[in-house]
């Protein structure tokens, strides 16, 4: 029986041509060159049957220096800016093929002479090569002029007043400084309007101070950003067919940031564990790993596609965080999971970085791969659609939760294989008049004792705390062994 040569489907970085003889085959390959340059460069071969994936070779009468040469001469008086590629000719199945390896490119967008940028820039979506719409084309630009959008002057907007200054270095500073004491970290230096301008939030003109587009998301004041949010939803099946609630958090990123992860805490379920008289409540996914997806989506997410919002979809089985654009800058699922990265958001990773919310160190996806590994359940699914970026969590069902053995690592203490067992969802009370109510009457309660009668984790409960003290109706008298000053 012949064996039968077969090629892999094509992809986002790889098609195939049968022939390179007719007009429209010449203007399909010239698209799927500029698209490649666009993106994460890629392989087009000719010579090949795409619908079979079998080699179908070039004619016997084909001169192949002379092929090369047509495609290389087309190239070059159609595209610009100057594609880099390789252009070879190959044996495939004893066949002759010929083979062009194209480049991602550095001075994007590239496009066809003849139509235009605005009409011949294309990109790569899966297999697909299509006409970049509005967003992706000026993301290219920022990417090509080696520019950034949160490093960008926000268009015609004035001059930012010291007030708003003072009140964004106090917001980040207060931040900084909770995370830190949380962390056991040495105490930050507050920040500076130089250090604002050092991380590219801000830049001086004739002695105004001009906001670019990244100062204006950390207030939440930015306009040309009406995406920039969080839509949370809560689905009873597998689908979104059946929902449950929904929830819309904008305004300054690190408040999207708290305010989405207490809504997700308030709908994941809790396995609370007795083991010696003690008792241990173990999240059905792993706390760390949420937040630092969800930080991620907030910091990595294209600001370009100014209409799209993050959303986190809760389904029974899993837990979806999708975040608009695709990977920056040609990066690959794989490298983003070893811990590689680039920053689309350079100024607002240097913010965020501060806080101690981030690590500029690309270590949260692998982190959360870890978590995951650790509870006992399947690693994060990690999608690029090319125009958005998808991460999947998976629910554990009744027999997924972590064994004692898992448990006792998870808590770093010894735990029995026979323990007491109870399965709940949080509740949390999210009424700060009861936490005040609260330390009124036990100003010496730990965070612990707070986080058990409040049904919270310990960073949403120093959120709130944090929050009260900034509205000056709480504060603190001595250190660890102090005691909450209550101002109802």
């Amino acid at each position: 029986m012949m064996t039968v040569f077969l090629l892999p489907p094509e992809s986002e970085q790889l098609e195939y041509k049968r022939e390179f003889n007719s007009s429209g085959e010449k203007k399909r390959l010239l698209r799927t060159v500029v698209a490649f340059a666009n993106g994460k460069g890629g392989k087009i071969i000719i010579g090949v049957d795409n619908a079979s994936r079998t080699v179908s070779g070039l004619p016997p009468e084909t001169d192949l220096s002379r092929l090369t040469d047509a495609v290389t001469n087309s190239i070059a008086d159609n595209c610009t800016p100057q594609v880099a590629y390789k252009i070879r000719v190959e044996i495939l199945d004893e066949k002759p093929v010929v083979v062009l390896d194209v480049f991602p490119g550095a001075f994007t967008p590239y496009y066809l002479k003849e139509l235009g940028p605005d009409q011949g820039t294309f990109i790569r979506t899966g297999a697909t090569t299509r006409l970049a719409d509005i967003y992706r084309l000026t993301e290219l630009r920022f990417s090509g002029s080696r520019r950034t959008f949160d490093t960008t002057v926000v268009s015609g907007a004035p001059a930012v007043t010291p007030t708003r200054l003072k009140a964004l270095c106090r917001a980040l500073y207060a931040e900084a400084r909770q995370n830190a004491e949380t962390l056991a970290l040495p105490p930050p230096k507050a920040p500076t309007p130089a250090i604002l301008q050092d991380w590219k939030l801000i830049s001086s003109n004739n002695g105004d101070v001009l906001p670019h587009y990244g100062f204006e998301l950390l207030e939440g004041t930015c306009r040309a950003v009406p995406g920039s949010a969080v839509r949370c939803g809560l689905f009873l099946g597998e689908d979104r067919t059946d929902i449950r609630d929904t929830k819309v958090f904008s305004g300054p990123l690190i408040e999207q940031y708290h305010q989405t992860v207490d809504w997700l805490t308030s709908k994941l379920e809790v396995r609370t564990i007795i083991n010696n008289g003690e008792r241990y409540d173990i999240p059905e996914l792993p706390a760390n790993a949420v937040r630092e997806l969800v930080m991620n989506a907030i910091c990595h997410r294209s600001y370009i596609a100014a209409q799209d919002s993050i959303t986190v979809a809760l389904f029974r089985d899993r837990l979806e965080i999708t975040s608009p654009g695709g990977l920056p800058d040609g990066m690959t699922v794989e490298q983003a999971i070893s811990g590689f990265t680039t920053y689309r958001n350079p100024a607002l990773a240097n913010a965020l970085a501060y806080t101690h919310l981030m690590e500029k160190w690309a270590s949260g996806i692998p982190r959360a791969f870890r978590l995951m590994k650790q509870w006992g359940l399947p690693a994060p699914i990690i999608t690029d659609a090319g125009f958005a970026v998808r991460t999947v969590l998976m629910r554990p069902n009744d027999v997924a939760w972590p064994s004692a053995a898992q448990i006792s690592q998870i808590l770093q203490k010894p735990i029995n294989a026979s323990v007491t067992v109870e399965t709940k969802r949080h509740t949390p009370r999210n009424d700060t008049d009861g936490l005040l109510s609260y330390l009124k009457n036990a100003p010496t309660a730990t965070l612990d004792e707070m986080a058990r009668e409040f049904n919270l984790s310990k960073d949403q409960v120093r959120y709130r705390l944090a929050k009260l003290k900034k509205e000056g109706r709480l504060t603190r008298s001595g250190t660890k062994k102090g005691r909450w000053l209550v101002k109802l």
